[in-house]
């Protein structure tokens, strides 16, 4: 997904190609309805992913999880940008 994410594109595009790429890696289901958001719009924890398109320098916050062999999963990918955002502020 790394590879995939680019300025230009919408947080729903974002979205479609996440889920799926869930969906096509052995998940059965997906766990709820995942969450793009950038720029501003991540902010929301709650967010729908809309026709934002990503900028350059934007902050995307992901929220997605799927289903697999009955058991469900969730990644909040909120906890690594925070992550690598106190990283990048330490350098400041």
């Amino acid at each position: 997904m790394l590879d995939y994410i680019k300025p230009g594109l919408t947080e729903q595009q974002i979205r479609a190609e996440l889920e799926n790429y869930m969906l096509s890696h052995g998940a059965d289901a997906l766990s709820f309805d995942s969450i793009v958001a950038s720029g501003p719009n991540g902010a929301n924890p709650h967010a729908q992913p809309g026709e934002r398109v990503v900028e350059k320098g934007d902050m995307i916050v992901m929220d997605y999880g799927a289903g697999i062999s009955g058991l469900s999963l969730g990644y909040d990918a909120y906890r690594r940008t925070r992550s690598a955002f106190r990283r990048a502020a330490a350098c400041l």
